[in-house]
């Protein structure tokens, strides 16, 4: 891909993300990744997707959800708020998948290898776990047919370290059938020697459940985009204040608020030789250019 074509590819992604009006963080951290700031741009809809209402806006089959209209407190007896939840019955869980909150109405797409772990372990999907496993990576149009009113939210990572955690994870940590896979197609190549071959971006690489794009997991069909909040791993804290102002009246479980901590010791980006990183984000030049475009 020559500089002009990607250069056309990020401004046509770009431009068409923005029309989506998401929410999406922005960190002014000095030597940290930079994100979209809704507080400082005007075309950006507010955290809650129900509080405007688009003139002329086409009716989607995913339904924005509305929150300020999903859950209410009640005072109990003795003057104190307590949160009320929805009740729902065991039946509607039946075909249900990964991260669906009934009774909180909120839906988590888990892109591999960004954080999501800790969310999909947490207690606001206590209730799915009493009927199916919550430990899985589902595409955003799947959880939203299933649940097209439901709020959503989701995380992304800066694609350079998320490939190098996705490599190590195959390698020593993930199950065995994923570890096979890397015994058969990477050996005992290095990360450095093997993005440097080519294998690396071949149609099996991007077969592989953790080497996918994140992207692919968060677009719909139609090339819209397919959750109403979208969090950055980059800095766990301020994605959690975000995430628990959005989910009010719900309460962002304890769990969740502590800061993240890997599952697994890897190297950063920063450890690797310069045409590594290169090569690993031309690789990943859509999620470079939808998600950290002052990096691509």
């Amino acid at each position: 891909m020559n500089v002009f074509a990607l250069a056309c590819a990020c401004a046509c992604s770009l431009a068409a993300l923005l029309s989506l009006g998401l929410s999406v963080l922005r960190f002014a951290r000095p030597g940290k990744y930079w994100r979209f700031d809704s507080a400082r741009t005007t075309f950006w809809e507010e955290l809650r997707p129900s509080a405007i209402k688009k003139p002329g806006a086409a009716e989607s089959p995913h339904l924005r959800a509305t929150p300020s209209g999903l859950l209410k407190k009640q005072k109990d007896t003795k003057g104190t708020t307590r949160q009320k939840t929805w009740t729902v019955k065991d039946a509607e869980y039946n075909n249900d998948v990964g991260q669906i909150s009934r009774t909180n109405r909120v839906i988590f797409v888990h892109v591999p290898k960004t954080g999501g772990s800790t969310i999909e372990q947490s207690t606001l999907f206590t209730d799915a776990r009493k009927h199916h496993a919550v430990g899985s990576h589902n595409k955003a149009a799947r959880l939203r047919d299933l649940a097209p009113r439901f709020r959503s939210f989701s995380m992304v990572r800066h694609p350079c370290e998320r490939f190098v955690s996705a490599f190590t994870y195959s390698r020593n940590y993930a199950n065995p059938s994923e570890r096979r896979w890397h015994r058969q197609h990477v050996g005992d190549r290095n990360l450095t020697s093997y993005v440097a071959s080519k294998d690396f971006g071949g149609d099996r690489f991007w077969r592989f459940l953790h080497f996918q794009p994140q992207y692919s997991f968060l677009f719909f069909a139609n090339k819209t985009f397919g959750v109403d909040l979208l969090l950055c791993q980059d800095n766990w804290t301020r994605s959690m204040e975000r995430l628990g102002e959005y989910l009010k009246p719900v309460q962002l479980p304890a769990d969740m608020k502590r800061k993240h901590t890997r599952n697994t010791t890897h190297a950063t980006c920063s450890d690797l030789p310069q045409k590594t990183r290169q090569r690993i984000e031309k690789a990943y030049a859509m999620d470079m250019c939808l998600f950290y475009p002052t990096d691509a």
